[in-house]
């Protein structure tokens, strides 16, 4: 360009003087051409060519962001089922109830009510069903997963509509819910769920959000350690095992009060024995060089552009992290709004997440202005030290010139390479914003390097013993565990000891139970036996070595692991099945996923899992990997909420999936999942084994995903088998078939293989709060503040009068021996 320009301007100078050789000594007459003008034009377009490329990138940007806004504005336009929002002043309100106490239970009932979710419209959860429940009335309901007993507090709050008239109708003190106004609907109700949420407030602001119409800071210290104490709650550090008393406070008063009508969904029947009734539902992003004095004359200026460009990278930093703060802790409330926007609904807190959200932008936004402002300062003065540059050095070159300390050619060549200096200080300074990321972002990571040596704890390494070195039998059977003066606490809590010189011994092959009090460190020995922490003081001995000595992976490997909240991956059942394998990193290849979608508590699948619906019902075309002629009269279904076809994607989906041929998962998995007694609802599914369990096994209820996790450590055939709460999310029926499967494989566990001697093939720890479990343990072991307070078998425990686990026992009204 700078070529081209230059020769193209000297050919016009030249021309225009060869023409008229006046030109030479009066460059005012028309037609004539100077280097000043040609230097004037060549600035003037190149400016404008750069100002016009910089547009370029943007325009781009705004097409994605016009794209990205439109489905934006389609939710935000989009007129909801239910209207949180809808003020008609002919909704019924009622009465709304105080934080301190409630005047009144409301009667409920479901009348004929026949209901199924969106996405599965074809497949209703519930069928004619009808319960009235009488205010102050406390009614259990049980069920199998799946029968829909979550479906009708999702109702009775109306977080989903009733399809059409015909299907029924749930009315609340005598009022049907659609006439009510939704606001002042689920005032009246408090709900606790399955998995409870907690935001990222403190733990009095978790409590007082159960009063919706009254801000946190306006509900009193007293009222909420009145709430904490009637939960059990006050006493403690929150923990994972804690969560669910300081979400339950509210429904805890109200029970206890004797005054709400109450609603108890559970699993466990013995939490139902105070029910007035039980209802059983069942499935349905060179100057120098040429002239030294007008170089010098160029380079003062030098500093000012410096300085701009520090400016301007300041400034842009400064805005960084701002911004990354604040837009933090804005999309904190918006997502814990988004996935626990089910207590949102329940506890009426939209307009209060709302109000929080807009607070939150709101102090992005005027803390911004200040930052915004200083980055055009700083590009204002960068631009500008830049433009005066160039007036500074036309100004003094002609000056230079006319006194002939310089020559027309060494100001283009002095002021060319000031020029393209100066164009890449530019691009430098343009590079600003990236280069504040990537400081902000190196930052963060020289922190956390420079935080402390590598954890001792590295599963990547390859020190450490394996199985079969220095005496160690692996995984060939059962391992012996060995407490030795053990004392720990966690490395956030370091004053708050868990384990205090505790020294205890399970022998290979034993089954041993764990029991205490929430807090007493029963979960901390699975937790330190598979070395996800080390111990303070003392050793955790595995098959007589110090686990400090194993290998990371070569330990866990031996180690199967049944946790209280299982954790399953965006994958397919088989997968979860057979993960963490030595043998595979994904066990079943090139086998198919079939979607599934959230439709609900009781893991409704979507339009893919109705394509696998096809698939069942043509098994030629699955056996063969083909269509059957009727497949597309099957694929053409019409959304009933919507009244309209379905789209083009979703017929796709489902064309995609009755093609699909689903490869059979090993006979290993297969037999892990009978083990756990997760076949019989797998078998349920199209697609079986490659069925799609959502983020976190979202597709599946908590029971299913119980089972799948407990299928998934006995696949891996431990040498010690760790249970936390294994059954505790499992309705009776599944507890009782998975509770004699994991007693089938206990006693097997036990027994010595065949030509060993005292060499017994499993290992089990179980830590449980239902001792009824524990019954058959060799061994039983009672926590109390990280001391073993009580050692023994269940018989030996319970001849204590004043025994520890026979008061637990009794408080649980477990099923006791002759001695009890």
């Amino acid at each position: 360009m700078y070529g081209i320009a230059l020769f193209s301007g000297a050919m016009f100078v030249i021309e225009s003087r060869r023409v008229d050789p006046l030109c030479a000594y009066d460059t005012g007459r028309e037609g004539c051409f100077t280097g000043g003008q040609v230097i004037i034009t060549f600035i003037a377009v190149q400016l404008s060519a750069l100002s016009i490329g910089q547009i370029g990138p943007s325009i781009g940007i705004v097409a994605g962001a016009r794209a990205a806004a439109a489905d934006v504005f389609g939710v935000i336009d989009a007129k909801p089922v239910v209207d949180i929002n809808d003020d008609n002043p002919k909704l019924f309100r009622g009465s709304a109830p105080t934080s301190t106490e409630v005047s009144s239970g409301l009667p409920i009932t479901f009348k004929d009510v026949t209901f199924a979710y969106p996405s599965r419209s074809e497949e209703p959860v519930l069928r004619g069903f009808s319960l009235d429940v009488a205010a102050g009335e406390r009614v259990g309901i049980v069920g199998t997963s799946g029968s829909g007993k979550s479906t009708l507090v999702l109702l009775a709050m109306r977080a989903y509509e009733l399809n059409t008239s015909k299907s029924g109708s749930v009315t609340v003190d005598g009022v049907d819910t659609r006439q009510w106004h939704v606001q002042s609907l689920r005032k009246q109700l408090g709900l606790v769920q399955q998995e409870p949420i907690l935001f990222g407030l403190s733990i009095a602001e978790n409590i007082a959000l159960g009063v919706a119409d009254r801000l946190a800071s306006e509900v009193t210290r007293a009222e909420i350690e009145a709430a904490a104490k009637k939960a059990n709650a006050h006493e403690f550090i929150l923990d994972a095992a804690r969560r669910e008393r300081v979400v339950q406070h509210a429904l805890d008063t109200m029970t206890k009060e004797d005054a709400a009508t109450t609603l108890v969904i559970a699993h466990r029947l013995s939490t139902l024995a105070n029910m007035n009734r039980i209802v059983v539902m069942e499935r349905v992003i060179i100057a120098f060089v040429n002239s030294w004095r007008f170089a010098l004359v160029l380079m003062s200026v030098y500093p000012l552009l410096i300085l701009g460009g520090i400016f301007e990278f300041k400034s842009y930093a400064g805005i960084e992290k701002l911004g990354n703060k604040k837009l933090e802790d804005a999309s904190t409330v918006l997502s814990e709004s988004i996935s626990a926007s089910r207590t949102v609904a329940a506890f009426g807190l939209q307009p209060r997440s709302t109000t929080m959200y807009r607070e939150a932008l709101r102090s992005l936004r005027s803390k911004e202005a200040w930052a915004i402002f200083s980055v055009a300062f700083g590009q204002s003065f960068e631009r500008a030290v830049l433009q005066c540059t160039y007036g500074i050095a036309f100004l003094v070159g002609a000056r230079f010139i006319r006194e002939g300390f310089l020559t027309f050619s060494q100001l283009l060549n002095t002021f060319l390479a000031v020029t393209l200096s100066a164009e890449q200080m530019g691009r430098i300074t343009a590079s600003a914003p990236d280069l504040a990321k990537a400081s902000n972002a190196a930052e963060k990571i020289i922190k956390l390097i420079d935080s402390g040596e590598a954890s001792p704890i590295d599963p990547l390494s390859e020190a450490g013993l394996v199985c079969g070195q220095s005496g160690s039998t692996g995984g060939s059977s059962g391992l012996r565990i060995e407490f030795r003066r053990v004392s720990f606490a966690y490395p956030s809590r370091p004053n708050v000891p868990v384990l205090s010189n505790f020294s205890f011994v399970i022998e290979a092959g034993q089954y041993v139970g764990v029991v205490g009090a929430s807090g007493s460190g029963k979960s901390t020995l699975a937790l330190l036996i598979g070395r996800v922490y080390d111990v303070d003081e003392g050793a955790v001995l595995v098959d007589g070595i110090d686990v400090r000595e194993w290998n990371v992976r070569a330990l866990r490997s031996l180690i199967g692991l049944v946790q209280q909240e299982p954790a399953l991956f965006a994958d397919s059942i088989a997968y979860n099945i057979g993960y963490g394998t030595p043998s595979a990193e994904k066990p079943v290849e090139g086998q198919g996923v079939l979607p599934l979608e959230t439709g609900g508590s009781e893991g409704m699948a979507t339009d893919a899992a109705e394509a696998g619906a096809s698939l069942h019902n043509n098994t030629s075309a699955v056996g063969e990997g083909k269509v059957s002629p009727q497949t597309s009269d099957q694929t053409k279904s019409t959304s009933p909420a919507e009244g309209k076809p379905r789209s083009k994607a979703k017929k796709a989906v489902v064309a995609q999936a009755v093609e699909m041929t689903f490869a059979p998962p090993p006979d290993e998995i297969v037999n892990a999942a009978k083990m756990a007694n997760a076949a019989t609802f797998i078998d349920t599914f199209p697609a079986t084994y490659a069925t799609f369990c959502g983020t976190r096994g979202s597709q599946l209820s908590g029971g299913q995903k119980q089972r799948v996790a407990i299928a998934r450590a006995l696949y891996r055939a431990p040498a010690i088998l760790l249970l936390d709460e294994a059954t505790a999310a499992l309705d009776t029926k599944s507890e009782a078939v998975v509770q004699e499967a994991l007693d089938r494989i206990i006693e097997e566990g036990r027994r010595t293989k065949p030509g060993e001697t005292a060499k017994p093939t499993r290992t089990t720890v179980c830590i449980a709060h239902r001792l009824s479990t524990l019954k058959s343990a060799d061994r039983i072991v009672v926590l109390e503040k990280g001391i073993l307070a009580e050692d023994g078998t269940h018989d030996q425990l319970m001849s204590m009068p004043s025994g520890k686990y026979r008061a637990l026992a009794m408080a649980q009204g477990a099923a006791m021996s002759a001695t009890a």
